[in-house]
């Protein structure tokens, strides 16, 4: 189970650290200003799927 649980963090992990622009969201695309209180939580990944 911790293989798996490493797994996953790794996977929602990786976007971040690659910058991508998410798409499927119009006018989301990782805009911590469109939301402040996103950046009050620390919201970096974007797990909204």
């Amino acid at each position: 189970m911790k293989k798996l649980k490493s797994g996953i963090f790794k996977q929602l992990k990786s976007p971040a650290l690659k910058k991508s622009i998410p798409f499927h969201m119009p006018g989301h695309k990782r805009n911590i200003s469109f939301a402040p209180y996103l950046k009050e939580l620390n919201a970096k990944y974007d797990i909204t799927e």
